[in-house]
């Protein structure tokens, strides 16, 4: 073993790309599990041997990539005061900082303002709303059709001016790195490309440049512009490193490309078979053209496991090498589990009825699993997948019938919240004058007076020159520019605007005293200024009585969550060389804007997870259910095409440490209407790969020997055996079988009591979305005689012959032809771009 910390535990293929020279490009394409993160931080760990760590960028798509990967070289190299100079973050965060210190050179203000989703639908909606758009609508001869979508009988053009579509638009119009309006028919060749489409683009760009804010499009684009005007602004980076480069957009790879022109070292991390992001402009083809660009670049493979049983990857290479145009076609996945005891253990493959059986037995399982393990399974370790959030609610309500705990990923966001946002945006208004969206949100909460027309004159802008805020003083105290604008106010109005703009400007003195107070405790400061001046708390307690206790705790969470935005490392006072530009508020808001991980870690504890398959990438699970696998939900085609839904099964089903259960119902419920279904055809011909279940058997045991395979797997205590409870007495139900794509499945049947009305759960707090419930109240459906519930198999039965593998020839009996295989793990042998034959 190697003695070199940073060396040390690394496989081969990882080996050989942590220490590549430093010059040249290298590609290292990671298969799901295969160690990408320890790969790619281990070689910022190595380069910074040779190269100051200043001069080194690496980008990623979230902070908690960008926090885990400093983390991580801090553990490789803990004496190393230079990681604290390492620029490490997201793209837009990374692109931010530039636009902060030299957005001036392409005429950009110092204070930027990131608009959200929120200020976004907030401006696009004020547009289309606007009597000047009905005004152009006419002009350019549309007429209503249908809600926000119009028509012209001339051209016969149709263009939906729904707020969040007109903002998907533009978005994929910025995406591709275009600016100039000419350039629509490139990226929107239909409804956009007309003069309605051009003036909404145009009328957003103005409204955005107005009130000083940029959207996160417009952070890459304005960053691309300023490095091709100053390349000098980069001249020291020696080396760009990309994680996750699947993800990335056109001018994202543009911007790879600039960042690294003083040098062209670049190294991108990704797995293009995990790219499920079109719809938010992801390009994998990025890949091929990076190699276009640079023909001499090393393509690297990582496809060791650590993840994953070797029966799971089995059916995700199956699955994924149907992909005739997949990058990389002939890579393989091999689990590293030493033991190969959990080879026995192979995914499930469930057919129901319907979806409420398919729902009850996923309850019913995870029920099994967490009482019947001892303390080796809890419900943390265990997540339901379903394609969209829609296709998991009849999940949802089984599991809180049956008392289980669980949340849903990707809820309502703590910053989100409305009392918080409103604390959020007065800390936008102390940070920039021109924040139009802020202060409409502020100026009247609370109320001061202000009616529609009087806000609606406040907030137009006299000229281009003059900033909202100092228009907003004018207004307050120069009756003469009053009487010139035509505003009339009313005194107890005027007093609210004074009352308004004093306790900005008190804010502003408290953010001067930043460097003595330290970051964390100015911020508190600001809050408990405005909290105090607004009267927020009292507010929210008597408009809101319903959920005063929950939006006061929010508001006094506020400074908790302060606390831990200053703890994180990619935004504390180490946090790289452009940090010094960004004062605390906007590093704080420049943190809030750029998103957030997730749900908050406050509300995490044991729970069932449950996700779309979209937010489940980058997590894992010891076990996983994957419903509603039918074409209807799973293979659904759309602008994309099949191969990213492909794809995103994929995602799904490697999210999986040690046991998998793949289900479908055969008979969906629409609008109130039965309709047939069948198990999604991407799956076709992998069935082999999966547990079966012989004619009229019901559910088999979990021996001793599994658990001890298991709890090795995933390298826990072994549980004591007398908490485990061997189901020897299970009852079998009856169960049908089909016959369907040339093997049995097992199909379950829900018995429910017919005389008996079915009592659901109540927990001890209300039931949300966020369930929690207290031990004491669960049920246990392991003991219950009076009620038969879901029926199938509740462990991986032990298979009655061996099972076919991938490496086994002609095993796959379908119509989608296979790649042929490679004997040998890692470096690519030949050009990432080339086609692989058939057979």
């Amino acid at each position: 073993m190697d003695q070199d910390p940073i060396l040390a535990n690394l496989n081969e293929a990882q080996h050989e790309a942590v220490v590549a020279p430093l010059s040249g490009q290298y590609q290292i394409l990671a298969g799901p599990g295969t160690g990408k993160t320890k790969t790619l931080t281990s070689r910022v760990a190595y380069l910074m041997n040779t190269v100051p760590a200043k001069d080194i960028l690496v980008m990623t798509f979230t902070n908690a990539a960008a926090r885990e990967m400093r983390s991580r070289i801090k553990q490789l190299i803990p004496n190393n005061n230079e990681v604290s100079k390492l620029n490490v973050g997201t793209f837009h965060g990374e692109c931010f900082k530039y636009l902060v210190r030299y957005g001036s050179r392409i005429g950009l203000s110092g204070k930027i303002t990131i608009a959200d989703p929120t200020d976004q639908a907030a401006i696009m909606k004020e547009i289309v709303n606007s009597a000047e758009t009905t005004v152009k609508l006419e002009e350019f001869g549309y007429s209503s059709k249908l809600g926000k979508c119009y028509s012209n009988p001339t051209t016969k053009m149709n263009i939906n001016l729904d707020p969040k579509h007109c903002i998907k638009k533009i978005s994929e119009f910025k995406s591709h790195g275009y600016t100039e309006v000419q350039d629509f028919a490139k990226v929107c060749p239909n409804e956009f490309n007309s003069p309605i489409g051009m003036y909404i683009y145009r009328k957003y760009q103005d409204e955005l440049e107005e009130n000083g804010l940029v959207d996160f499009d417009d952070i890459i684009i304005k960053t691309r512009d300023l490095l091709k005007q100053c390349p000098d602004i980069v001249s020291n980076i020696q080396a760009v490193l990309v994680d996750e480069f699947q993800d990335s957009s056109t001018v994202q790879l543009e911007l790879t490309v600039l960042f690294a022109k003083a040098t062209g070292n670049i190294t991108i991390v990704g797995d293009p078979d995990q790219s499920i992001y079109a719809f938010r402009n992801a390009q994998p083809e990025n890949m091929r053209l990076l190699q276009k660009m640079f023909p001499n670049s090393k393509v690297i493979y990582l496809e060791e496991n650590y993840r994953s049983t070797q029966p799971i990857l089995d059916i995700a290479v199956g699955l994924i090498r149907r992909d005739r145009n997949r990058i990389g076609g002939d890579r393989l996945l091999k689990s590293q589990d030493s033991q190969n005891t959990t080879k026995k253990s192979l995914p499930v493959l469930a057919q129901f009825k319907s979806e409420k059986d398919e729902a009850a037995y996923v309850a019913t399982q995870i029920k099994y699993l967490r009482d019947c393990s001892g303390t080796l399974f809890k419900y943390q370790d265990m997540a339901i997948l379903a394609r969209t959030g829609y296709a998991s609610k009849k999940c949802e309500l089984e599991l809180a019938f049956n008392g289980i705990p669980y949340r849903v990923l990707g809820g309502f966001k703590f910053w989100d919240r409305a009392e918080v946002k409103l604390v959020v945006d007065y800390f936008r208004v102390v940070n920039s004058d021109n924040d139009r969206v802020a202060i409409s949100s502020t100026i009247n909460a609370p109320k001061r007076g202000f009616g529609p027309v009087t806000l609606t004159k406040l907030l137009t802008r006299v000229d281009d020159k003059t900033s909202i805020f100092t228009q907003l003083k004018q207004y307050a105290y120069d009756e003469e520019f009053r009487e010139e604008h035509g505003l009339k106010i009313r005194k107890d109005a005027l007093e609210g605007l004074d009352n308004y703009i004093k306790l900005i400007e008190g804010c502003r003195d408290i953010l001067k005293e930043a460097d003595a107070l330290g970051p964390a405790t100015c911020i508190r400061n600001i809050l408990d200024h405005i909290l105090e001046k607004t009267n927020l708390v009292k507010i929210l307690a008597a408009n809101d009585a319903n959920n005063e206790e929950k939006r006061l705790e929010n508001i006094e969470l506020i400074r908790s969550q302060i606390d831990l935005v200053y703890q994180n490392d990619e935004m504390n006072d180490d946090g790289g060389a452009a940090e010094e530009d960004l004062n605390p508020l906007q590093t704080l808001l420049l943190s809030l804007s750029l998103g957030g991980d997730g749900e908050d870690s406050a509300y995490s504890n044991d729970r069932v997870t449950i996700s779309t398959m979209h937010s489940a990438k980058g997590l894992e699970w010891p076990i996983v259910f994957s419903i509603n696998t039918i074409d209807d939900h799973v293979a659904r085609g759309g602008d994309k095409g099949e191969e990213e839904e492909r794809r995103l099964l994929f995602v799904s089903l490697t999210r999986a440490k040690l046991l998998l259960y793949v289900s479908f119902a055969t008979t969906l419920v629409k609008f109130g209407n039965e309709e047939e279904a069948s198990m999604t055809r991407l799956l076709t011909g992998l069935e082999h790969h999966f547990k079966t279940c012989d004619k009229g058997k019901g559910t088999t045991n979990i021996s001793w020997d599994m658990f001890v395979s298991y709890a090795n797997f995933l390298r826990r205590p072994v549980p004591d055996r007398k908490q485990i409870q061997f189901a020897s007495s299970a009852t079998t139900v009856p169960s049908k079988s089909a016959s369907f794509s040339g093997f049995t499945l097992a199909s379950s049947v829900i018995e429910r009591p017919q005389n008996k009305k079915r009592k659901p759960h109540i927990p001890s707090a209300p039931i949300s979305r966020s369930l929690s419930i207290p031990t004491n109240n669960r049920t246990s459906l392991l003991n219950t005689s009076k009620q038969t519930r879901a029926t199938g198999f509740r462990t991986p039965l032990m298979p009655s012959k061996p099972t076919p593998t991938l490496n086994s020839p002609n095993t796959l009996p379908h119509s989608h032809p296979i790649p042929p295989k490679r004997k040998t793990l890692g470096t690519r042998r030949g050009p990432i771009n080339q086609k692989l034959p058939f057979t």
